[in-house]
């Protein structure tokens, strides 16, 4: 991963979980606004009704407590006049009596809807007698008794509910309010945060690279000293067979080390370099025919037939340079996982929109459950632990494929063969 990937790795890291902490402060804030908003409701509209239930009583206990001849002509000139308003209104509160058929007797100032014949609480609809202003009441109806407990009429004591739904509109907006606070405050705190945390994880990481990129350096020194010393003893010295068979052991090992410090060197240079790659536009035939000739001499060892499938016509813009590690490794992977007498094949193809580059065999294939793996470093199946190579091939052709911003496809079954597929637009 090049500095710029590492650090716009990071960046999407960092955003990441400034996001998660963000909408987590939000969540916790919203559960806690929820139980206030529906405590601070409740208790209004408790305040709210015991009010007018202290208002009915005090009304209940002045008709109840009237003399049975007074209340009755009380009744009977309520219907035609308004002498006892007073007697009956508290301040802005509405005040209705209703027979014993529920028919409104007395009303004051507003016109409450009828057809709710119901005691206790209720909300109900009102007019102005006007009939342009429509409000709506939250009431009490209790009925008043005689004294052998019969219902002489029924009360009912209503206010404008306007000033609790202004209540619970302030809380709500409160609410809101403190929501969007906590928005904003949880992403700069989760910024922070996520940035301190990370940053010692990204320190670790650039270490770890250079040291990587140094120790191979400094690798590369001793394993020059034993090249050299084994090409000698080979080329000077006449060795007995079990000497030079040791020798051979020692000289395939020592080969393997060098493929392996040149790869982490290439893996390191990727992932350090910022370098944007010359390209060209590559006719590819000519470009497979170069790979053929490349691999034929290693092929023929196995016995392996390889060939590549390619259109005249087929170009492609594209750093050479990258292109040829990535077919190379690509190449080198199929012939050393392709038995005797099998047969690898290269090429490419085009659509529309794009042109894809293909290494195919028909080796022993790759498990299901090792597919995603084998693009990790230093990663080897179960199947090719006896194998020469150091599993880092795959991992740089994907990191080569990202830098490219081109797809790397695997199709594989199980001794069948594989086949791995670059997609690269036009």
């Amino acid at each position: 991963m090049s500095n710029k990937k590492m650090n716009s790795a990071f960046s999407r890291a960092r955003l990441k979980w400034t996001i998660y902490f963000t909408i987590s402060i939000v969540l916790l804030v919203m559960a806690i606004s929820a139980v206030v908003y529906i405590n601070s409701t409740r208790q209004a509209i408790d305040r709210f009704d015991r009010r007018l239930i202290i208002l009915a009583e005090k009304i209940h206990f002045r008709l109840k407590e009237m003399p049975a001849m007074v209340r009755r002509k009380f009744l009977e000139e309520l219907e035609n006049s308004k002498e006892y308003t007073e007697f009956l209104l508290f301040g802005e509160n509405i005040i209705q009596l209703l027979n014993t058929n529920w028919e409104a007797i007395f009303t004051t100032g507003i016109l409450l809807d009828d057809g709710n014949n119901n005691l206790g609480f209720a909300n109900i609809e009102g007019r102005s007698n006007d009939g342009e202003e429509i409000k709506t009441f939250r009431t009490i109806t209790k009925p008043v008794k005689g004294p052998l407990g019969e219902n002489l009429l029924y009360l009912r004591v209503g206010s404008d509910i306007d000033n609790l739904n202004e209540q619970f509109g302030f809380i709500l907006h409160t609410i809101i309010f403190f929501l969007f606070l906590s928005a904003v405050g949880g992403w700069f705190i989760g910024y922070f945060l996520s940035s301190n945390v990370l940053k010692p994880v990204k320190e670790s990481y650039e270490r770890l690279s250079q040291f990587s990129y140094d120790t191979s350096h400094e690798l590369k020194t001793p394993v020059s000293v034993l090249r050299t010393t084994v090409d000698i003893l080979k080329k000077k010295y006449t060795l007995t067979d079990d000497v030079n068979n040791k020798v051979d052991i020692l000289d395939r090992n020592i080969n393997r080390i060098e493929r392996l410090i040149k790869q982490l060197l290439k893996s390191i240079w990727i992932k350090k370099s910022n370098i944007e790659y010359d390209t060209e536009t590559i006719k590819l035939k000519d470009f497979f025919e170069d790979l053929q000739y490349e691999f034929e001499s290693y092929a023929a060892t196995k016995n392996i037939k390889l060939e590549f499938k390619c259109n005249e016509k087929v170009m492609l813009k594209a750093s050479r340079e990258i292109l040829q590690t990535i077919m190379e490794n690509l190449i080198e992977n199929a012939l050393k996982f392709t038995n005797r007498n099998g047969e690898v094949t290269f090429g490419a193809g085009t659509d529309s929109e794009k042109v894809i580059l293909f290494v195919q065999d028909d080796g022993r294939g790759i498990e299901e459950s090792e597919q995603k793996k084998i693009f990790e470093k230093f990663y080897k199946n179960s199947k090719s632990r006896t194998e020469e190579g150091a599993g880092m091939g795959l991992a740089i052709v994907k990191e080569l494929a990202d830098k490219i911003n081109a797809k790397l496809c695997l199709k594989s079954s199980l001794d069948k063969g594989s086949r791995f597929e670059i997609h690269i637009k036009r």
